[in-house]
């Protein structure tokens, strides 16, 4: 099995487990048995949503993409992503290592949470694919400056489907930040503007909402936004509003804000950060 790092970083569900039977399954209508398939009881959760800690001393199948040398009895640490969540689970493993291998990991997955490991995981990637991250203190939120236009469109009558607003409008809001220190990127100045969707709507509701007096680390994204959720208003006479534009700051994901009261664990993820922008 290729033992690169970056695949095991891309597995959200991650167990040390004991083989038990090879070419089969335990969903067989969802995931029929082959010889790339294996039962394997989960002995320990390492890191994994909530929702899978009740498969803790449950079999489950074990897909190998790439086949695999397992024996029954075997313990392996499973690095893998869901595939069939139902009355049992099936996941396809990317990487799998003896416990000895990786007794570091084992050592740490016993002090913490397997839920919140998957959550630091997340928030590292979050702070790598970052353009900038600051800490400081939202000051004001305002309507971006293009949304009047898209006011302006919905009230000019009947339009097209193709232009119409759509209910699954974000409703861009921009809130201007007063940066007290840069922990990735660019120094923005002494304020830093980032726009977010207002919108409760389904399609938007995790998206972060940001409100004057919030204080604590942002995580700062140029480029990331929806384009076919932009209306079209040229066919009312106005300018095509455009997307986000790509110098303006977006922080969507719900990692993309941690308070300063956050753990100890969520400001080292930042701090290391910072240490590695600086070598």
């Amino acid at each position: 099995m290729p033992q690169e790092s970056d695949l095991r970083d891309q597995a959200r569900f991650v167990f040390m487990g004991t083989v038990q039977k090879l070419d089969a399954t335990t969903l067989p209508q969802q995931a029929p048995a082959t010889p790339k398939t294996a039962i394997v009881r989960v002995d320990q959760i390492i890191r994994g949503p909530d929702v899978f800690s009740d498969f803790a001393g449950r079999d489950i199948t074990v897909q190998f993409p790439q086949g695999h040398s397992l024996k029954p009895r075997e313990q392996r640490v499973f690095f893998t992503n869901s595939t069939v969540l139902a009355d049992s689970l099936v996941v396809e493993a990317l990487d799998y290592e003896t416990p000895a291998q990786v007794a570091a990991t084992l050592a740490a997955a016993s002090t913490e949470d397997p839920a919140e490991r998957l959550r630091h995981l997340d928030l590292r990637s979050r702070v790598a694919s970052a353009d900038v991250v600051v800490s400081g203190r939202v000051i004001e939120t305002r309507l971006a400056e293009d949304e009047p236009l898209i006011r302006a469109a919905a009230a000019a009558g009947p339009q097209p489907a193709a232009t119409r607003i759509s209910e699954h409008m974000p409703l861009w809001r921009d809130a201007v930040i007063e940066v007290e220190s840069v922990h990735k990127g660019q120094n923005p100045g002494e304020k830093a503007v980032v726009r977010y969707p207002a919108s409760d709507d389904v399609r938007w509701h995790r998206a972060m909402k940001f409100s004057p007096g919030q204080e604590g680390f942002f995580l700062l994204h140029r480029g990331e936004s929806e384009p076919k959720d932009r209306p079209r208003v040229a066919a009312v006479g106005l300018n095509a509003v455009t997307d986000v534009a790509p110098d303006v700051y977006t922080a969507l994901h719900p990692l993309d804000y941690q308070p300063f009261d956050s753990s100890d664990a969520v400001q080292q993820i930042i701090t290391d950060t910072k240490s590695e922008t600086d070598k």
